[in-house]
């Protein structure tokens, strides 16, 4: 069983290779389902592993992942039930598997396993970030490939205990400080709002995972502020409209089938 969370769309293209290898079932936790249940419940298969995919937030799990993990309720767990995550970010992943791992304790659950993988950058909405450039990002793809590979093998081979995750300088400081400060003061969706170019199309409020935004009598987005911070709206707006205060003006938009597309091009021509 696979349960992931995804907002541009790396971390669900990794559950999706990860569940077609392992022929096992994949759940998106921000399905309207899961997210009305105050507790959902699942229960395993025999031998069945269990995997949680989502992409590193602020140097750790989003704070989605880590409520869905608090109210689900998994039944028929054994001490041989393999759990494994695996963290998808633009570079380092801080003490993500520390997080991670006190979070499943809670839950009675042990981590076997944790990855992480580095694909194309997505966040926009501070100063200095930026998406990739196309060559970085078309690097980090192909990168990609060979890593994926050798995670599935990992998990394929139940291999354990492992810890495979870039944590980068200062993990410490990077999710222990700055990320309880990023949740608190930079995950508002105030400082969201559309430009002129905004036609009332309504992607983004059909792409947000979370139901956040709705489309006012004008046919403009409105943002109900319980925002995940995942970017989707920003990302997915066919117009590039939609902006984060100023700090995402001139900045790029990115979403994986795309740039899986313009990689796949670029193989061809090779």
């Amino acid at each position: 069983m696979i349960f992931f969370f995804s907002g541009t769309g790396n971390s669900r293209y990794v559950a999706e290779q990860v569940s077609a290898r392992l022929h096992e079932r994949l759940i998106c936790i921000s399905d309207e389902e899961y997210r009305s249940l105050p507790s959902p419940a699942f229960t395993l298969e025999a031998e069945e592993r269990v995997g949680f995919i989502f992409p590193v937030y602020a140097w750790g799990p989003p704070v989605v992942v880590l409520d869905f993990i608090r109210r689900m309720v998994l039944e028929d767990v054994t001490e041989d039930t393999y759990v494994y995550m695996i963290g998808t970010c633009g570079d380092d992943a801080g003490r993500t598997e520390d997080i991670f791992r006190k979070t499943l304790k809670q839950k009675g659950l042990e981590l076997d396993a944790a990855f992480s993988i580095t694909l194309p950058n997505t966040y926009v909405s501070l100063p200095g970030f930026d998406v990739d450039s196309r060559e970085v990002e078309q690097a980090k793809l192909e990168r990609a490939s060979a890593r994926l590979e050798e995670i599935i093998g990992n998990v394929v081979r139940r291999r354990h205990p492992l810890s495979q995750v870039h944590e980068g300088n200062l993990p410490g400081l990077k999710s222990y400080v700055l990320r309880p400060l990023f949740n608190r003061l930079l995950m508002s969706d105030r400082p969201f709002h559309t430009t002129k170019r905004c036609d009332g199309c309504g992607v983004c409020s059909r792409e947000c995972p979370d139901g956040n935004i709705c489309l006012t009598d004008n046919g403009r987005p409105r943002w109900e502020g319980h925002c995940l911070g995942c970017l989707r709206c920003y990302h997915t707006c066919p117009r590039h409209a939609i902006q984060y205060g100023r700090y995402t003006r001139g900045k790029g938009q990115y979403l994986l089938r795309k740039a899986l597309r313009r990689y796949l091009a670029a193989q061809s021509q090779k």
